[in-house]
This record gives C-alpha cells, sequence and structure tokens, in this order.
C-alpha cells in the first residue's frame, strides 16, 4: 500500500484483517505507487492499494474511496483558513519524491492551472517534511484526516484550496492473471469493506 494510505489507514485495517482471518500471515509493503505498480507486475506482491492507476499489466481495479488533500503549514508563514492557486505558487514547497500519489495529486493541479512550484524540499519521508513544515520551511501537502491529525499535535494550521480540488481516489488493485487463494480474497473482501467507511 502507499505511504498515505499507511498513515491513515492501516493500524485499522492490520487489525481487522489479523480479527477476522487469524490463518493469514499478513506481510504489508508500505512503498510509493510507481514501486507498487513495478511489485503487482513482477507478481511480488498479491494486492495494492493506491491512487495511481497505470496500466503495465492486466488487472483488477476497484475503488474504494475518496479523500481530501490539505495543506500543513507553520502560523508564522500563513495562518488563514483558505489560500488560492495562485498564492500558493509563490509559497516555498514541501514535496512527497516524484513517484508518490500526494506528489501525482499536488502536480495535476499546479499543471492544470498552467503554474510553476517553488520546491523547497521532496522526500519520501513524510515525518521529515512535517518537521519541515513546524520549522517553517514552507507548505506541505497531506490527506486531510493526517492533516488535521498532525495540526493538533504539532502545532501548524490546516489550508484548504479556495480555488481548487486536491482529492486523491484510493483503489484496491491486483493482477488479473493470478489466482487469488481463499484467505487472499479475505483479505480483498476486508480492504473492500473500506468503501462504506471512507
Amino acid at each position: 500500500m502507499n505511504l498515505s494510505f499507511a498513515e491513515t489507514h492501516l493500524p485499522a485495517l492490520a487489525a481487522a484483517i489479523r480479527a477476522r482471518l487469524p490463518e493469514c500471515e499478513l506481510q504489508i509493503a508500505v512503498r510509493n505507487n510507481e514501486r507498487l505498480e513495478e511489485m503487482l507486475a513482477d507478481n511480488s506482491i498479491d494486492l495494492a492499494v493506491h491512487d495511481g492507476a497505470a496500466a503495465r499489466i492486466s488487472k483488477y481495479i476497484q475503488p474504494l474511496f475518496t479523500e481530501k488533500m490539505a495543506l500543513l503549514v507553520a502560523p508564522s508563514i500563513y495562518n488563514r483558513p483558505t489560500i488560492r492557486m495562485a498564492e500558493l505558487a509563490e509559497q516555498p514547497l514541501l514535496l512527497r519524491e516524484a513517484g508518490s500519489g500526494v506528489r501525482s495529486c499536488v502536480d495535476q493541479v499546479f499543471l492544470s492551472r498552467g503554474l510553476g512550484q517553488r520546491i523547497a524540499a521532496e522526500s519520501a519521508s513524510t515525518l521529515s517534511l512535517l518537521a519541515l513544515a513546524g520549522q517553517g520551511a514552507g507548505v506541505m501537502f497531506a490527506p486531510l484526516t493526517l492533516a488535521q491529525k498532525e495540526a493538533r499535535e504539532r502545532g501548524l494550521v490546516v489550508v484548504a484550496l479556495a480555488d481548487a480540488e486536491m482529492a486523491r481516489c484510493y483503489r484496491l488493485v491486483y493482477n488479473g492473471r493470478k489466482h487469488l487463494t481463499g484467505v487472499m480474497e479475505g483479505v480483498r473482501d476486508q480492504i473492500l469493506e473500506l468503501r462504506s467507511r471512507g
């Protein structure tokens, strides 16, 4: 599963799978979307949860839910509830690495507006980006649920986009040519139950 999904949903999902399928030896790989696609293609994982939609292999894709994105920033840098895209383009940005779902989402919104980005930092680590945001180094992007939690814990401000929508649609993805065992079907079904909770 990708990092953002794991940060916001993995503990509850893993507990539910273990409770429902005690015979399942759950092995979890948390990677960016690009790497998850590679792992599905080379058969090193059975299922993935991410928000990419590459078509490198014949696969099943089942939508789970959509999650809004938000911005996190130190109150000394920006302390209003909303920001316009043109103003955001002037801010130093703290971005996840290329290939991540968060980065793809951010890049798409900027590209659709014809705006450039002032990249202050790129990282595969959400924790490092949060630390930089807390120091006032720039604006970072995160799923709304994670942004709200981190804002409370770190004294950051959650900011919404005033003139654009930024959201991610998580999907369950698995190789269409691969046979799923009964246990794997149970894991798949447990993941699909997120549709009613998302």
